[in-house]
Formats: C-alpha cells, structure tokens, sequence
C-alpha cells in the first residue's frame, strides 16, 4: 500500500499567533536577562528551560510590585501551555496575565493584545468558536480605533483577522470570512513581504474558502501563488510545499485539468517520498491539532507498512479521532479512515473494512464527487474487499464504475484503464465467469501493448 506524506496540509487553516514584541525592559537587568533567556529557549522549542526562565522573571516583577513585568512574564508561561495543549492551564494564566495588563494601561496595552489574541487562539484550537469569536474581536476592535496605533506594525491586526476569518468558516459564515481574508493579505504583503510564508499562509487559507464553496476558478490562481511562495521560500521538500500542492492538484482535478493536476503531481512526487499515494489527498479545515494528527497518522503508515497491524490500528483510531475535530467533511478524516480499513482488511477483520472504507467514501464522494480520483482509488480497495469476501455481486458495479469514468476521463487506451480492466478481470475469474474475465484481460493486455509501443 502506497500511504499518506508524514504529514499533509491541503487547505489548512493556520493559526497564527502573534510573536513576542520587542517590549522595552527600563533598567532591571534581571528581569530582561530572564525574559531574553526565556525567549531564546521558546526558539528551540525547550519548553522546560524556558517556563523556569520565565518563572524566574515572574519572581522579579512580583518582588518589585510590577503589574506590566508580570503580566509579560505570565503571558509568555502561559503561551508555553498553549503550545503544550495543556489549555485549562494556559486559559487561567491569560485571563489572570490580562487582567493586570489592563491595570498597567500604557505599556501594558501591548499585552492585553497579545493576551485577547492568545485566548482567541487557544478557543479556536477547542473549536469554541463563540468565545474565540468574542476575542478576537476584541482585538479587532482596538487596533482598529487607532489605525496609527505602531502595535499595528507587529501583525495583531492580521493575525485577528486571520483568526477570526477561520471562526467564521468554520460557522459557514462564508462572505464574512472571505472579506477577513481579502482585508488581511495586503496587511501581510506591506508587512511580512508579498513573499513571505505569513503571506502565504493568508493566500492559501482564502483559497481554501473558495474551494469549500465549490469556487474552485477563484481558489486555483490563489493556491498557484501560495505554492510558489512557500516553494521558494521553504524548498521543495517542505511539509507545507507539499500540502500546498496536493490543494493545487484537488482544485485542478475539480476543474478538470487533468494535464496541470499530473504534472503538479509528477514535480512533487519526489518530495513526497517518491509515492504516488493511494490514499486520499488530504484537504482541511480547522479545529484538528495537524501535529498531532500527523504524528499518529505517519506512526500508523510505519507500522501497517511493518505489518504491525494491531499498532498500526490503535495509531490510526487516535488519528481519525483528531481529524473528527475538523467535522464530517474534513479530508483528513476521509484519508485516516482509507488508512484504518487497509489494516482492517490485512487483519481479514472484513466487517469493520468495509464500514471504514465506506465512511472514507461517502465523505470523498460528498466533497468531489463520484469521478473524483480519489474516490475512485477508495472504490477500488472497497471492491476488492468485496472480492476477497466472495461478494462478487457488490464488487462488480464498483469496479465497472471505475473502468467507465477512467475511460471518459483518460481515454481508452491509457493504462489507468488497463489496470482498472484487470481488477475487474481478476474478480471475474475468482467468481467463475471465465469468459468475462478472458475479454477484459484480452482488453487489458491490448492496452499495455499500445503503452510499450508508444514509449
């Protein structure tokens, strides 16, 4: 089985957060040798090394009275526990961070901004749309009452609306996203650069509101531009490249371009562990932690691939869970779901394939189609299930299904026909019916004649 990139993003909504300003620090050395320290460790991701740097900043600011220093120091402790999905935690430590950011006024505005985003952020990341909506605007609100405001200049304003713009997508408040979007990507252009990933990142989550709204003409230039964006900046073989592509190949398959979307995928494929991937492209919505879905799915891929079935499917339950976060339609789930009935029909645990792979079908079917690619490569394993459990009768729509639409869609000569042929072929014969088999083999061999031929 050809499996799923270690880790894919098609139309992922990003959350962004805001950075750490570059607060001015009076004269307590000790306090901004602790915060200095505390950031340094936050880049390399050394969470432990950072809270106790940030503690110790806490200890200072609390021993000199100093409402702004402890709001900082407690706003960057509680940051940690975002980033750490420890949210009741970080939740507590914003509000109280907040609350006496707003007793600092003056300089501690530049932290209620950092706080109300913050909250926006971690209730977006529950999928508490409401109060994340109630935040973010908060934020909105106050940047936009004083537009010379220079905490402008440090991306709040973008970063809100961006966010916000994700709440509102996931409540189907389309237009409300989409104006959002369309407001916050010049901000990123003026200030991150019109080649920046932030940029990109904006670009590509408008792109995907088009697409979920079957206006795939306006998502396909968007995703062009942010793909080219992220290609030059991160490199071929970055994660987000990667996903960006497969969104780029899905709105060129939706719009029938069948040559863009094969060469497109024929660029990256190297990138992509050289797989060409018969499981569903992976495009998302928000509220599903992609790291952690990423980290079961990939540990799920290595352990069916080692034939370790019964890890392969404790990993692969944990990941459809996280991807039923993004709701019924998100493609993560359609992708872990293909995934998890691959190892059911290894373990010939047939009953519990076939209604996973039928739940990876229906959602596929919903978002593309039933000529979709992706589709058809699910119809494929569900069919050949059907055959390895003697339901010839099930089986062949299926795969007559699949030999009709690579035909109109590839023409009959391609070998994408030939190997749908040959499926069919092969249950034929298991099922008795030697003539039927021998014509769609006789067919199957005609077109790899042609093939080689040609080549």
């Amino acid at each position: 089985m050809n499996s799923l990139s270690a880790r894919l993003v098609f139309f992922a909504a990003t959350l962004l957060a805001a950075g750490t300003a570059p607060f001015a620090f009076a004269d307590d050395a000790s306090f901004k040798k602790y915060m200095d320290a505390g950031v340094e460790a936050l880049k390399s991701s050394n969470y432990a090394d950072a809270t106790n740097s940030f503690s110790e900043a806490q200890k200072v600011a609390e021993a000199d009275h100093n409402d702004f220093y402890l709001s900082l120091s407690m706003s960057r402790i509680a940051d940690i526990r975002l980033r750490e999905k420890k949210y009741s935690e970080a939740e507590i430590l914003f509000k109280q961070s907040l609350a006496l950011a707003e007793k600092a006024k003056g300089p501690g505005r530049s932290v209620v901004l950092m706080d109300l985003n913050s909250l926006g952020t971690l209730y977006l990341a529950q999928s508490n749309f409401v109060q994340a909506e109630t935040y973010l605007k908060r934020v909105i609100a106050m940047l936009d009452s004083n537009s010379s405001d220079e905490l402008v200049n440090r991306k709040f304003l973008p970063t809100a609306l961006d966010n916000l713009a994700v709440v509102y997508r996931n409540t189907k408040k389309f237009d409300q996203a989409e104006e959002l979007y369309k407001r916050a990507i010049p901000m990123w252009e003026k200030l991150a650069g019109p080649e920046d990933t932030d940029t990109a990142t904006s670009i590509n989550n408008l792109a995907a509101l088009y697409y979920y709204e079957r206006k795939y003409a306006e998502a396909e230039p968007l995703f062009v531009r942010s793909l080219a964006i992220r290609e030059k900046t991160l490199g071929p073989t970055h994660p987000e490249v990667i996903n960006n592509a497969n969104n780029l190949i899905l709105v060129y398959r939706a719009l029938k371009k069948t040559s863009e979307a094969e060469a497109i995928s024929k660029k990256f494929a190297g990138a992509n562990g050289g797989e060409d991937s018969s499981a569903p492209a992976v495009l998302t919505g928000a509220g599903v932690d992609t790291d952690e879905w990423s980290k079961h799915i990939q540990a799920g891929r290595d352990h069916l691939n080692a034939q370790r079935y019964a890890e392969a499917e404790t990993e692969l339950q944990a990941a459809v869970a996280e991807a039923e976060k993004g709701g019924v339609e998100d493609r993560r789930l359609a992708a872990t779901l293909y995934n998890l009935g691959h190892v059911y029909a290894k373990k010939k645990d047939y009953e519990k394939a076939e209604t996973t792979y039928k739940r990876s079908l229906t959602i596929c079917e919903k978002i593309c189609g039933d000529k979709d690619k992706e589709v058809l490569r699910t119809m494929t394993s569900l069919a050949k299930l059907y055959t390895e459990e003697k339901k010839y009768d099930q089986a062949e729509p299926l795969f007559k299904h699949v030999v009709d639409v690579q035909q109109k869609a590839l023409g009959r000569n391609h070998k994408e026909v030939a190997e749908a042929m040959n499926n069919l072929a092969s249950m034929y014969s298991q099922a008795g019916r030697k003539s039927e088999s021998a014509s769609y083999e006789k067919r199957a061999k005609a077109i790899d004649a042609k093939s080689t031929k040609a080549q």
